[in-house]
């Protein structure tokens, strides 16, 4: 009633997750086809959006800005050590418990980008302050008109990755990951070991 959003426990009744807008006017709530959640006030402007507020997933149209990232699950469900991170330059880095970096987009330092934005296309791009793209990855669906459904994700693994989802087989299939040898994600291998990658995960 007091127009915020909350996620409670079910079995202690306690508080887990809030939008805090309670004190924002908002009046109605409406899931668009985008996959936005909206919070929107009595003129019908948006308050608060879930676009805004990325977990591990990007969808179609949705964008990173720094400081934002994208935080990897971890089996347990609780934030995993892996993220996707926005930085203040523009580029985006896959790092590892906060120091250790072991990816990034490396742009020219001629190069500003102020948005990393996924596209409905399978392109998931940099784009500088007058829209231009100065960096990208496209899934190798890119523009296949019979894919309705992508994402884009960081795995518990620590690879992002571009999914489409296959209306014949029903499943996601990957279309793209940024590390192509999971041996080079930090921490696949663990400490101390000899690593040899195959197609499905490192072999030790």
């Amino acid at each position: 009633m007091d127009g915020s959003l909350a996620l409670f426990d079910n079995i202690s009744g306690l508080l887990v997750w809030s939008s805090k807008t309670s004190s924002l006017g908002v009046q109605t709530a409406s899931l668009l086809n985008t996959g936005n959640l909206d919070l929107m006030g009595s003129g019908q402007e948006v308050v608060w959006e879930s676009f805004h507020r990325p977990t591990d997933t990007l969808l179609p149209g949705q964008s990173l800005h720094f400081p934002q990232a994208l935080q990897a699950p971890s089996a347990n469900s609780a934030a995993g050590c892996y993220s996707f991170q926005a930085r203040s330059s523009g580029e985006v880095i896959l790092v590892w418990d906060s120091n250790v970096t072991y990816w990034s987009s490396h742009l020219s330092p001629s190069i500003v980008a102020t948005e990393a934005r996924f596209e409905p296309n399978g392109v998931f791009g940099l784009f500088d302050e007058t829209g231009k793209i100065v960096w990208y990855r496209s899934s190798k669906d890119f523009r296949d008109p019979s894919v309705v459904f992508r994402l884009l994700r960081i795995d518990p693994d620590g690879n992002v990755r571009i999914y489409s989802w296959d209306d014949d087989l029903h499943l996601w299939k990957v279309g793209w990951q940024e590390v192509e040898n999971q041996c080079y994600v930090f921490g696949s291998c663990g400490l101390y070991s000899i690593c040899g990658y195959n197609s499905t995960w490192p072999n030790l």
